[in-house]
């Protein structure tokens, strides 16, 4: 079993999808497997999934018509083995190549069940600009910390709340 899942929902994302792949498989833990859908996608981005699903055999192409982003999302979950689950967008890139690594560590040493990072806005030509980021602007009204930890305490009973609706359904 993988440690880690990385979902990436994928539609006509050819200009950053190589840069978003190279991200995770560059990642020093190694043991993921990585879940591309193709939501149907009419540029390049499907041949892009499959050169990469050549060359790497942890990279696995799901395809299905155009549904949106979260039912290429809920495909990937359906095919995940992983201990945990990792959500990325075609236009995210890792800040570090040990960011799984170090996300891995904190959720298997705190036993948590839910980790969150912070995002920065990147330029076209790859600079921060987290000054124009309205996420940014917010967290900066509260001291150091009490945003990130209330962001992520919300997310956690707000995910096993719709986890806990899901399995009552069934």
């Amino acid at each position: 079993m993988p440690k880690i899942s990385v979902i990436i929902p994928v539609y006509n994302t050819e200009q950053y999808l190589r840069g978003c792949l190279e991200s995770v498989l560059h990642q020093t833990l190694q043991d993921v497997e990585v879940l591309c859908t193709d939501d149907g996608s009419t540029d390049a981005s499907l041949a892009i999934l499959q050169e990469y699903a050549a060359m790497d055999e942890r990279v696995c192409i799901f395809q299905q018509e155009n549904q949106g982003a979260g039912p290429a999302r809920n495909m990937g979950l359906a095919n995940a083995k992983g201990e945990y689950v990792v959500f990325m967008d075609w236009d995210d890139v890792y800040p570090t190549d040990d960011t799984l690594e170090k996300m891995y560590a904190a959720a298997k040493e705190h036993r948590c069940q839910v980790v969150a990072g912070y995002r920065s806005l990147l330029t076209e030509e790859g600079q921060c600009d987290d000054k124009n980021d309205p996420l940014y602007r917010m967290v900066q009204q509260y001291p150091q910390g009490k945003m990130t930890n209330y962001a992520a305490n919300w997310r956690a009973k707000r995910e096993r709340r719709i986890c806990f609706k899901e399995l009552r359904k069934s």
